[in-house]
């Protein structure tokens, strides 16, 4: 029998990369299809093949001590955040589409994705999605100047896209370069 200090430390590393990986190939699709042409095609096939890569990487490399017993200290936090993000983005949505401000939407959307990380930092133990929800918000708010300067929805969609991705992606790299050893078996 373990007593409590013997234990390692309860880490949700595996599951944020794996969850992270995945997330960032949506974003890269979208980014990527915004490009159109046999590019646009050509980028978005390589999205879900670095997702699968980092994907893979994270859930043999990763520690996943402890996630389900951090994941349930954390669920209440975790589903209020998401409730507020899910409606935070219709509520974007909605108003890009009567307004007719299309060109707002992805990087408001990113905003709005970058700041529910904050929240969820703590609860998670994952310090680094301040900087990944920091990085998200401000990647937005440049889609948003796009916008505002004029930019067509696909550039605006191709930056905050591709650009999200590569954030989230780079999460999975910092937490394959920082994690603290491999998984228990």
């Amino acid at each position: 029998m373990h007593s409590r200090i013997d234990q390692p430390p309860r880490t949700l590393a595996r599951g944020s990369a794996m969850v992270m990986a995945t997330l960032a190939v949506l974003w890269w699709l979208s980014g990527a299809i915004a490009l159109g042409g046999t590019v646009g095609v050509a980028v978005a096939v390589a999205g879900p093949v670095l997702g699968a890569v980092f994907f893979r990487l994270a859930a043999r490399r990763l520690p996943g001590h402890g996630e389900q017993e951090l994941y349930a200290s954390a669920a209440g936090r975790f589903r209020t955040t998401n409730l507020v993000q899910a409606g935070a983005i219709a509520a974007v949505i909605a108003l890009g589409n009567v307004t007719g401000e299309r060109g707002w939407i992805p990087g408001l959307i990113a905003v709005v994705v970058g700041l529910h990380f904050l929240p969820l930092a703590g609860p998670f133990a994952r310090p680094e999605y301040r900087w990944v929800g920091g990085l998200m918000a401000a990647l937005g708010a440049a889609g948003c100047g796009l916008a505002v300067a004029g930019a067509p929805v696909s550039r605006v969609l191709a930056v905050v896209g591709l650009g999200s991705a590569a954030v989230l992606w780079a999460s999975v790299v910092w937490l394959l370069v920082t994690a603290d050893g491999p998984p228990a078996r």
